[in-house]
């Protein structure tokens, strides 16, 4: 794993670049907007489906902590037809953020309770499947504008007549969850609640996995970032660390480590900026020494995931690169050489040259 240690200061500048948020008037979504008008977005905007109509126009906006380039849309991100007319209407996205906003559904599991389906809901399988198609309708509309849009220099010296690209990057629900087990998330958990979320945090890992050989063909990157416990940036109330309760009697924990709402939009907005000096992995027709690749697009920071939980400000931990490298272990080394040969036999991306896939 690749520990990272990430400040304001390895965020390049922004001039002109249109960045999309999900999350409403969440503290990570608000953190991230300012972060990305201070480093120089000509555009932020906002999707939320609640916030107040006098904040929606950018004329009628007289809020002094809220920079010109911010705007607000009343979007539902959860409802399709919504999003996707929202998100086209930009016409250009450079960055698109999705985190989840503060109206999303807690879950409680164990079928307790008399109404466990007595409303003809489908389980708690209905809620954590609603949050994977909604970061998965989102990464869908967003790389299909990057990928179409020209921006202002148009298709000029594209031979290909591809888009500019741009970076979407997710944050993993459950955040560890999504690794290790976690069925509550302190502060401010509920039993049940990391359980469901764990079962999104994977899914949407893998949907990161699959999609970061694919969306890179368009220039489009798609990374991830896993949220370990998090205390409000504006908060003078809660301490750094937070001591939990005890377990059992006489059994206590240490205080547990916590960062801030804007220690989180530094690794969103890193994870869409950065470059990479090698990829993540390899994949099918690909050789061992094209991780190294000098394409332009394989410099991109593609196909990452950053944990933010960690004892320490600003230090992080990049967790997909060494999970690849490992997977010969962990997967069987025989395991991996059929997977990927299965991978070079359905693997139809173009390539500047002939590759001929070997071990």
């Amino acid at each position: 794993m690749t520990t990272l240690t990430i400040n304001p200061s390895h965020i390049p500048p922004l001039a002109g670049k249109t960045a999309l948020l999900t999350g409403g008037s969440s503290e990570i979504t608000l953190s991230t907007a300012l972060l990305l008008a201070e480093k120089g977005c000509s555009k932020v905007v906002i999707l939320d489906p609640e916030h107040k109509e006098s904040l929606m126009a950018a004329e009628s906006n007289s809020d002094p902590s809220i920079p010109a380039c911010m705007t607000f849309l009343k979007v539902d991100v959860r409802k399709w037809k919504e999003l996707k007319n929202a998100v086209e209407g930009l016409k250009e996205v450079d960055y698109a953020f999705y985190v989840p906003g503060p109206e999303r559904v807690l879950f409680e599991v164990g079928g307790e309770g008399d109404d466990y389906d007595g409303d003809g809901d489908d389980g708690v399988g209905m809620d954590w499947a609603t949050e994977v198609r909604a970061v998965g309708n989102f990464v869908r509309v967003c790389w299909g504008v990057m990928a179409r849009s020209q921006g202002a220099a148009g298709a000029k010296g594209k031979k290909d007549g591809k888009g500019k690209g741009g970076g979407v990057v997710v944050c993993v629900p459950g955040g560890v969850g999504g690794y290790m087990a976690c069925h509550v998330l302190p502060p401010g958990g509920m039993p049940g609640e990391g359980v469901m979320d764990g079962c999104a945090g994977s899914a949407i890992l893998g949907m990161i996995r699959s999609l970061r050989t694919v969306t890179i063909q368009d220039g489009v990157t798609i990374n991830g970032v896993a949220l370990g416990p998090i205390v409000s940036s504006a908060s003078s109330l809660v301490p750094p660390t937070t001591p939990l309760p005890p377990l059992t009697p006489g059994i206590q924990l240490e205080p547990l480590p916590i960062k801030t709402a804007d220690e989180v939009a530094l690794a969103l907005v890193f994870s869409a900026t950065a470059t990479q000096k090698r990829k993540v992995d390899v994949y099918g027709k690909e050789k061992d020494s094209d991780i190294f690749s000098t394409n332009e697009e394989d410099r991109k920071w593609n196909g990452r995931v950053i944990l933010t939980a960690g004892t320490s400000p600003m230090k992080y931990t990049e967790v997909e690169e060494g999970l690849a490298d490992l997977r010969g272990w962990w997967l069987g080394r025989e395991n991996v050489k059929m997977v990927r040969m299965q991978q070079a036999v359905g693997d139809f991306r173009p390539f500047e040259v002939d590759h001929r896939w070997e071990f």
